[in-house]
């Protein structure tokens, strides 16, 4: 993890690579975000209109998992995260 405050702001991270990477190759396996919560872009939706303070919180911090369906970090309530894993780009076709 590097420092990206220059780039997107004060105390932000980011992950790098330090060498390449081939076509395929796992580099990294996370079971950290394994008690997150999985909902449907509606119930993301929702939770912004009735809670308008995690709207930052949600759209940095969730990401897609299959059709229509994201994982939000169990500490979203309290607006924290400190899953390592969110620091990836996610791509289902990278």
């Amino acid at each position: 993890m590097v420092d990206a405050s220059e780039k997107y702001g004060e105390g932000q991270q980011m992950v790098t690579a330090a060498e390449p990477i081939a076509a395929g190759e796992k580099i990294w396996w996370c079971t950290c975000g394994d008690d997150d919560y999985m909902m449907s872009r509606d119930e993301i939706y929702h939770l912004m209109e009735t809670q308008p303070h995690l709207k930052n919180f949600l759209c940095w911090y969730s990401y897609m998992t299959e059709d229509d369906m994201y994982m939000i970090p169990r500490t979203f309530a309290a607006q924290q995260n400190n899953d390592e894993c969110v620091l990836f780009n996610h791509s289902c076709e990278p």
